[in-house]
């Protein structure tokens, strides 16, 4: 029996990212799916029983928005898949146009509110035409979604409610954890001083700054230490935490940035030490506030209790 052919694209995420790579395309191979990968990389490979065509990472504004779509979409149509699954919004309008004669079975991960990020980040790089390109991306979004689409993929309940509304097909896939990949067994191996961590993707969206700033207060209370583990947005981001955490720990001895790291090292190795996790946001967007993120559910499967920041879907599920 021929196998169904699934393909994901990705243009702005790592190759082995947690949800798409792990989660996603892994979950489908061993489901007994033909699974193909279009991500940026340097070489082509087969991981896992998913096959992974390597694309370049965009550089600037042009090639993130025209150049290497365009490169995927040759890609795609190559593959000839039964199924795509796509998951930035630089692509969808192109996987509209490639689903013009609707002879095709195409899949959007909306795993965040594009429309109001847009705006939020400036993504276009001048606030007005931001504006306009929030505004014109949520109106191309459920229209797309509603006449080119099969359906859409979504992270909460509360995402998926505006395109459950027009009538559009909408799966529910939260970031809960792998448990078969933990070695958690309900025995803990803490650090030997207190140690509060901050693990996954460190971004500004997720208070990275005042986590680091909290180090001063903590340090009044107790020998505890304050662990960074994770990659970085940006290296500027990475060194400013640095240059705070250094003001009140100069030789760095309970302060540590220990950035990107293997997946394995992260839930098995890092996270299993803390005694607690910070899992804050800044409140003003919305994908903080409706979201629920993978490093919230590696923290639980650990055992590790988290603190997060109230007004949030994250903060509901904690006190649930």
């Amino acid at each position: 029996m021929k196998k169904i052919k699934v393909c994901h694209i990705t243009v702005s995420h790592t190759m082995f990212d947690t949800r798409i790579f792990k989660k996603e395309c892994i979950s489908l191979a061993k489901a007994g799916y033909d699974v193909t990968l279009i991500a940026p990389g340097k070489n082509n490979c087969k991981k896992e029983g998913v096959k992974v065509l390597a694309i370049p990472q965009w550089n600037n504004f042009f090639e993130r928005l025209y150049t290497i779509p365009i490169k995927v979409i040759n890609i795609a149509s190559r593959i000839n898949a039964d199924i795509y699954h796509f998951h930035d919004p630089e692509l969808l309008i192109y996987m509209g146009l490639f689903n013009l004669n609707k002879k095709r079975k195409i899949i959007w991960d909306a795993h965040e509110n594009y429309g109001v990020t847009i705006y939020k980040l400036n993504s276009l790089k001048i606030k007005f035409i931001s504006f306009v390109g929030s505004y014109i991306f949520s109106f191309l979004e459920l229209l797309f979604s509603k006449i080119f689409f099969s359906g859409v993929v979504t992270i909460t309940n509360k995402m998926g409610e505006k395109y459950k509304k027009i009538g559009i097909n909408t799966c529910i896939l939260a970031n809960y954890a792998i448990k078969n990949d933990f070695n958690y067994k309900g025995k803990s191996k803490l650090s030997i001083k207190p140690r509060l961590i901050s693990s996954g993707l460190h971004f500004r969206g997720r208070g990275i700054i005042n986590i680091a700033k909290s180090y001063k207060y903590i340090k009044q209370r107790t020998d505890g230490q304050i662990y960074f583990v994770g990659r970085f947005s940006s290296d500027n981001l990475k060194e400013n935490v640095i240059k705070i955490l250094e003001l009140n720990d100069p030789h760095l001895i309970n302060c540590r940035v220990i950035g990107d790291v293997s997946y394995d090292f992260l839930i098995n190795k890092a996270i299993p030490k803390a005694w607690v996790a910070a899992v804050l946001f800044d409140t003003s967007d919305p994908n903080n506030r409706n979201g629920l993120p993978n490093r919230l559910f590696e923290c639980l499967a650990n055992g590790v209790p988290v603190i997060t920041t109230d007004g949030t879907e994250t903060a509901r599920f904690v006190k649930k």
